[in-house]
């Protein structure tokens, strides 16, 4: 499955509210898996995008031991730019969709909507 930089990074903050619901041991094999072979990408691109707030951001006020770029920060638009072109990158992967159950020990499995809006490409529901 090809994958953008953007749909990794996305889905890192969901996939771990995924990790930490109580699933067949089964389905959080395949997740863990799955989460295991994303994570390594999402370091890369982490450390990137680290870079180039470190290139073009300033100091910020509140904080001078961190970076931040805001919008009037002068090279603003640079940063924007690179980083699409880092989040537009395409990695391919070995990885099948996981299928969520719609029940757990008897009970609907229950999960937001915001947690799997960005993990479309990577669960789906078995039987739906």
């Amino acid at each position: 499955m090809k994958l953008t930089n953007g749909e990794i990074f996305q889905a890192k903050e969901p996939l771990g509210k995924l990790l930490g619901e109580r699933l067949p041991v089964l389905v959080s094999y395949h997740l863990a898996q799955m989460a295991l072979k994303l994570n390594e990408q999402f370091q890369v691109i982490e450390e990137v995008r680290r870079g180039l707030i470190l290139r073009y951001g300033n100091p910020n006020p509140k904080d001078s031991s961190q970076m931040q770029v805001t919008e009037d920060s002068k090279d603003y638009l640079k940063f924007v730019k690179e980083l699409d072109e880092l989040m537009a990158l395409e990695t391919e992967f070995v990885i099948k969709k996981v299928l969520l159950p719609t029940e757990v020990d008897g009970k609907p499995f229950q999960i937001e909507p915001t947690t799997l809006m960005d993990l479309d490409k990577f669960v789906g529901v078995s039987g739906g």
